[in-house]
């Protein structure tokens, strides 16, 4: 098991989604594997934790609230399941935005871009 500031490094250097910050260590400093970060860098590099995301059973949705949950579910600060169950996602749309977002950033995550990339890929 990597100490937890070494692996929390580790994920940020490679994702920089998640913070140095986790849930569940030991007193070694060690990170349960299992244990979720208490926070994640947001896409616009503030710290956001669980109860900062978008509020369950949201309707409409911001291209930045779309990446908060994109990046709340790659940094491990919530699962996908619980993400897709919150929000009434299905994987098709969620996966969606994680593909959009990679691609286009935070503006494709727009309503009008996002459906404008979907039907360009259908075809």
């Amino acid at each position: 098991m990597q100490p937890l500031l070494v692996r929390a490094l580790v994920l940020v250097s490679t994702k920089n989604v998640v913070g140095l910050k986790h849930r569940g260590s030991n007193a070694m400093g060690c990170a349960n594997p299992k244990a979720r970060p208490s926070y994640i860098i947001s896409p616009d590099g503030h710290c956001l934790t669980e109860d900062e995301l978008p509020p369950a059973g949201s309707k409409h949705w911001n291209g930045y609230q779309k990446a908060q949950v994109v990046a709340a579910v790659e940094g491990g600060l919530i699962s996908q399941y619980e993400a897709r169950c919150r929000y009434a996602l299905s994987m098709e749309e969620y996966l969606t935005w994680k593909v959009i977002l990679q691609q286009f950033g935070i503006d494709g995550l727009q309503a009008s871009r996002a459906q404008a990339v979907r039907n360009a890929t259908r075809h």
